[in-house]
């Protein structure tokens, strides 16, 4: 590793914790419900945030002799233990198109204008709601009776969902305790 790579990984670093925290204040262990579409029609989507999803949204490579688990992973970044040599970039390049956008997805409840349903237009892509803006998005998928997020990305997200997209008419969050 030259002394270049370190440097990324130290900005990647300070990004991810960062982003932990915002995540730990605006999102985890809460349950959003994203209302949308037409007010004659309106519908809506629930989706939980648990500690264990924050590290498929950053897009790196744990070292598994690092972690016992990705909840390890965002604890570590939580108390500001994260080290490069936790993690490497994803060889695709997608971690840097991530981390990016990654700050402005952590308050996604203020970011998000517009929800749709993924129409599989990336081959490597799994997903299956987005709700964002024409910058960046975060994408779902169904586990359980919740959508948990899976992916982050730096997409117009009109590019990317099934036409018409819905407009987000409210996003109510509330602890998943409550439930």
């Amino acid at each position: 590793m030259n002394m270049g790579d370190n440097m990324k990984k130290e900005q990647a670093i300070k990004i991810i914790t960062s982003c932990a925290k915002e995540y730990h204040n605006n999102l985890e262990n809460n349950n959003n419900l994203f209302i949308f579409g037409p007010q004659q029609k309106t519908d809506y989507f629930e989706a939980a945030f648990l500690p264990k999803n924050f590290l498929h949204l950053t897009g790196v490579e744990l070292v598994p002799s690092s972690f016992s688990g990705s909840s390890d992973f965002y604890n570590k970044c939580l108390k500001g233990q994260l080290s490069p040599h936790d993690f490497s970039f994803a060889p695709n390049g997608t971690t840097d198109m991530k981390l990016m956008i990654l700050p402005q997805l952590m308050k996604i409840h203020k970011s998000a204008k517009m929800i749709g349903d993924y129409n599989f237009s990336k081959s490597l892509l799994y997903t299956e709601k987005l709700a964002g803006n024409i910058s960046a998005c975060l994408g779902f998928v169904r586990d359980d009776k919740y959508y948990i997020p899976n992916t982050a990305l730096k997409e117009d997200m009109r590019d990317i969902t099934m036409k018409p997209q819905q407009r987000i008419l409210a996003i109510y969050k509330k602890p998943i305790s409550e439930m």
